[in-house]
């Protein structure tokens, strides 16, 4: 997941940034760039069919599932599956063939466009109503034509396998996809969804992505600044406010991934007491949405078992992925909690 789609990210969508600087001869319709784009959307694709399969089939991880995990889910396979639509609705687009012909050929003479229709036809899979004639005359003059005319800005498109599996599957209806405009409907989906992800990046798990490093990074200063408990700190002392911070970034750091409370030595007691808010993945979203406001009414009483209830063994601090200090975490939310007048469990 993070690799295919960082770098998608990276040498896609910002290709006119990045991609063309690196590659002064870079078009998207070119090689290695088509295979490049459909393998890296493969892993992607890959990477959401493994995640989504753990958080149905694994028990432990079915059980800490909810929808801060499936929004991120179903929002990649869009951004995906519309991407992959996008182009295989491309490579059979009669109207971009004409788009193509009018701005770069260079002439609208009826036998070089029938014999440009053979090769496109035959070659790149593009779907003309009717049928482009394909012979081996036309081939043999498209293909001198293809050369001067296209060639440099558009390979055979054999190497994006994923796109072109779909364009193979979707020819019948080709035509009746090329008269909607299908292209132009999957392009603005594709946006769309891409848009959607960038402005949800705050307040799903996806963040994590900026808050990690940040995380990583304020706990190697805080090893060398202090090592001092939070009581005996003053308000203006820079440890307290490097711990701060630190937890500030943990409640948007966490990726929800379960690995805390699949290790919790208290775990158990989650289901005897039918308690989920004693499972650490769990008990730290309603950190977050402590942060937010108090809590209120019948929420308080089991927030603070599950608080309480934590032994502090450290387990969910060594396991976290993410580097997290949940432990320092715990502590402080004890120290609110009692503060509030909620008691400690015996």
């Amino acid at each position: 997941l993070f690799w295919g789609f960082a770098l998608l990210l990276l040498l896609h969508a910002f290709d006119d940034s990045i991609t063309l600087t690196l590659f002064p001869d870079y078009v998207s319709t070119l090689n290695p760039f088509l295979f490049l784009r459909n393998l890296l959307g493969a892993l992607v694709v890959a990477g959401l069919l493994i995640a989504t399969g753990r958080r149905i089939w694994i028990a432990a991880q079915k059980r800490v599932t909810g929808r801060i995990d499936r929004l991120p889910l179903l929002l990649l396979a869009a951004i995906m599956i519309s991407g992959f639509l996008l182009e295989a609705a491309q490579i059979v687009s009669e109207p971009l063939f004409d788009q193509m012909v009018e701005d770069y050929h260079g002439s609208d003479d009826a036998e070089e466009v029938a014999a440009l229709k053979a090769v496109w036809a035959h070659d790149y899979h593009v779907v003309f109503d009717p049928p482009a004639a394909v012979t081996t005359e036309l081939l043999a003059s498209g293909t001198d034509l293809n050369e001067e005319s296209c060639v440099a800005c558009h390979s055979r498109p054999s190497a994006a396998f994923g796109s072109l599996s779909l364009a193979l599957l979707a020819k019948p209806f080709a035509p009746r996809l090329n008269e909607l405009r299908a292209d132009v409907i999957l392009w603005h989906l594709h946006y769309l969804t891409c848009f959607l992800g960038l402005a949800l990046l705050p307040f799903t798990k996806f963040l994590h992505l900026v808050t990690t490093p940040l995380t990583l990074a304020l706990k190697g200063a805080d090893a060398k600044t202090s090592t001092t408990s939070d009581t005996g700190d003053t308000d203006d002392d820079p440890a307290s406010l490097n711990r701060k911070t630190r937890r500030a970034l943990t409640l948007d750091g966490c990726t929800h991934c379960g690995a805390c409370s699949r290790c919790c030595s208290v775990a158990p007691s989650a289901d005897v007491l039918a308690n989920p808010l004693i499972l650490p993945s769990e008990k730290i979203l309603r950190l977050r949405e402590w942060t937010h406001g108090p809590l209120q009414g019948d929420g308080r009483a089991p927030f603070s078992e599950g608080s309480f209830i934590c032994t502090e063994c450290g387990r969910c601090t060594r396991i976290c992925p993410s580097g997290l200090d949940l432990q320092d975490l715990w502590r402080a939310g004890k120290t609110d909690l009692a503060d509030q007048g909620l008691a400690e469990l015996h």
